[in-house]
Formats: C-alpha cells, sequence, structure tokens
C-alpha cells in the first residue's frame, strides 16, 4: 500500500476525492499535483461502510 486518505465527507464531495485518488495516488486535495507519468495506483480500495457502499456501486455500474 503506497498510501491512505482518511476524511469525512459528504458524497459529492468523496466521489470527486475518489477520483482524484484514483489518478494520482499522492492527490491529498490540498496541494497542486504536478501531473507526471506513473502515479496511478493498480488498485484503490474503498471501505464498505456507509457513503462507502454508495460509491463502489456507483463505480461498479459505471465500470459496465
Amino acid at each position: 500500500m503506497l498510501g491512505c486518505w482518511r476524511g469525512k465527507l459528504e458524497y459529492p464531495n468523496i466521489r470527486r476525492m475518489a477520483v482524484k485518488l484514483s489518478r494520482d495516488y499522492r492527490d491529498d486535495g490540498r496541494r497542486i499535483i504536478e501531473k507526471k507519468e506513473g502515479f496511478m495506483p493498480d488498485i484503490v480500495m474503498i471501505e464498505a461502510k456507509a457513503s462507502g457502499l454508495s460509491l463502489i456501486q456507483d463505480f461498479e455500474t459505471r465500470r459496465h
């Protein structure tokens, strides 16, 4: 595991953060990340609780 992000956000903001992290695992939403190759994660893990369940379902339906 290369990184971990923790926070308490409402669903639209949590989705936005998950998308940012899926593009570059170093993104924490507090600093500007210069785009460079090689920082995309192979897997993004989402806790299957509360709004995490909605996020998982949202990403699953968009994948198919």
